[in-house]
């Protein structure tokens, strides 16, 4: 079983700019656009707590779909956005990535926590990242101003 330590792949600096390190588990994909897809994990069972279900789909022959998008980059984002308020893990509760896995498949999302550690505005922002319709998920700029609107209201 592997284990991750995602709090260490999140980096924030003193002006509270956050940027992603340790890619070193992931590498290019042979024949793609680097605009259209630069990396793919090579571990994808560390970071399953956070990839979409997209990830998990699989073709007609049984070969995995390579579907990547900045839309599945929006459902990891939610699970970040809720280990930020909480301070777990998404699916903190569940033993082993391979049960987490099943849980994605069958489209259970992580269970919210309590009121007192996330409100309905934030939760309802999570889920609309985590919808089985990749279009339904927020774009990237409504990401930006929402995280910017609940951080005018916090200061």
């Amino acid at each position: 079983m592997e284990t991750c330590t995602v709090w260490d792949n999140i980096l924030i600096d003193n002006s509270g700019k956050a940027s992603l390190a340790d890619f070193g588990s992931s590498s290019f994909l042979p024949g793609t656009s680097s605009d259209l897809l630069p990396l793919y994990p090579t571990s994808p069972m560390c970071a399953m707590a956070f990839a979409p279900p997209e990830y998990l789909m699989f073709g007609d022959d049984d070969s995995p779909s390579l579907v990547r998008s900045t839309a599945s980059d929006v459902y990891s984002f939610g699970g970040i956005m809720l280990m930020v308020l909480e301070g777990k893990t998404p699916y903190h509760y569940i033993a082993g990535q391979m049960h987490i896995m099943m849980q994605k498949i069958k489209g259970i999302t992580p269970n919210r926590p309590s009121e007192s550690v996330i409100s309905n505005t934030e939760w309802d922002f999570i889920q609309r990242c985590w919808l089985l319709d990749m279009d339904g998920r927020p774009l990237d700029s409504e990401i930006l101003t929402f995280v910017e609107e609940r951080a005018g209201t916090q200061s």
